[in-house]
């Protein structure tokens, strides 16, 4: 990815990633870096039987919680049961007690920290 190079086929994609890499925009990393939003994108299943596993996503959120900051935006995109966002914000909120987080705040209170659930969706080339 660094080198503006992708391992999948996606008509134009290389072109867009080999730019943003050029100029800057897009840096890959194997641990969180410090950023104002954070892409929470990991496999939802185990193995091949398909049944939700929610680790990858606890882990991710511990990994990535030291880096949050006021004002940060945490999105959790991909094909999960109902309640895995709030049970994402819930790791977040354990690992960073200093920061508040939506389900911690009182109606009508601005959080610290935000939580987004983004769905996996398919687009068609037209």
């Amino acid at each position: 990815m660094n080198h503006g190079k992708i391992h999948i086929v996606e008509p134009g994609l290389e072109g867009l990633v080999r730019s943003a890499v050029d100029a800057g925009y897009l840096t890959a990393h194997t641990t969180p870096q410090q950023a104002d939003v954070f892409l929470v994108a990991v496999p939802p299943f185990n193995g091949e039987d398909r049944e939700p596993d929610l680790s990858f996503i606890q882990q991710a959120a511990i990994s990535l919680a030291p880096r949050l900051e006021p004002d940060n935006l945490v999105i959790l995109e991909s094909t999960l049961p109902v309640g895995t966002t709030d049970l994402m914000a819930s790791w977040l909120s354990e690992a960073r007690p200093d920061l508040t987080f939506p389900h911690t705040v009182k109606a009508g209170s601005c959080p610290d920290v935000l939580v987004a659930y983004c769905p996996v969706t398919s687009y068609v080339n037209w």
